[in-house]
């Protein structure tokens, strides 16, 4: 049972920081209560008992691994191929007053940054998954979401998920990203970033924030990670930590409360930015330039 709960732990944790995606219904796995309690009770007889309890925790132990492997979609068919690239270009819609950009992938590797034609554009190269985009308006808010799907094959060639954007400074922007372990590199200084959400496993992030406006905010949940985030020095910023062991260096930051730090210009800056962090095994260094 021990084995079986560390099992089952080691493949929940490889999916939530990105290694794999697999899907299983982990409520199929309940006649193994019935299981560890008949081996109780094979524990207290013979040697014939124990040999019986080894042969069925073999198994039990056989059955569950090729449950999840058979699973796993890298061990799906189609395999790994050779890197495709794929330029993006999405445009403005009509009415469009300001845009929601969500991106959902796993890991790889993920640049953003301001210029390029369009709302947003730039390029996606994969051996292994395809990128699906969706833009539509609503209420005057133009929401575009970038998702890559597609299974893991072969360990033939090295996977590879590298997705680079441009983002237009024309309209103010929201921004959402969810990945899986993932290098990024975000500069938004030449991008109207109002709010700036992002979900992710082991990842390593380095982030400029910029000024184009009034007020912004932005919003971190990672596992171990390493994260480099630079704020201009015309914008007064605050800064919520929380997290577990993360060892920090917050220059041109005064801790105000517990776990709370400002600049010395957030009172009186005329704008003004909002960073809240939670964050596991973290590398944090955050600057005011």
């Amino acid at each position: 049972m021990g084995f079986f709960i560390i099992f089952i732990g080691l493949a929940l944790l490889g999916e939530n920081i990105g290694l794999y995606h697999v899907e299983i219904d982990f409520w199929s796995f309940w006649p193994i209560l019935i299981i560890a309690f008949g081996l109780s009770l094979l524990s207290r007889g013979s040697w014939l008992s124990l040999l019986i309890a080894l042969v069925v925790i073999a198994l039990v132990i056989t059955l569950v691994a090729i449950s999840f492997y058979s699973n796993f979609d890298w061990f799906k068919e189609q395999g790994i191929r050779r890197v495709e690239a794929e330029l993006i270009s999405i445009p403005y819609l009509l009415g469009a007053k300001s845009a929601l950009i969500k991106v959902k992938t796993g890991a790889g590797k993920l640049s953003i940054d301001g210029g390029g034609g369009g709302l947003v554009s730039g390029r996606f190269d994969s051996n292994f998954l395809k990128l699906e985009t969706e833009s539509r308006l609503k209420d005057g808010v133009q929401e575009v979401i970038l998702e890559t799907k597609g299974s893991w094959g072969t360990f033939r060639k090295k996977p590879r998920n590298d997705l680079d954007l441009s983002i237009s400074s024309s309209l103010p922007v929201d921004l959402y990203l969810k990945t899986g372990a993932m290098k990024m590199e975000i500069d938004l200084t030449e991008i109207k970033a109002r709010t700036v959400e992002i979900e992710s496993g082991a990842s390593s992030l380095r982030l400029a924030l910029g000024d184009l406006a009034e007020n912004s905010e932005l919003r971190i949940k990672s596992g171990a990670s390493a994260i480099d985030i630079s704020v201009p020095s015309s914008v007064g910023a605050r800064l919520e930590l929380k997290g577990g062991l993360v060892t920090k260096s917050l220059k041109g930051f005064k801790e105000v409360g517990d776990g709370v730090y400002e600049t010395d210009n957030y009172r009186t800056a005329d704008k003004k930015t909002e960073i809240f962090l939670n964050i596991g095994v973290s590398s944090l260094r955050v600057s005011q330039d």
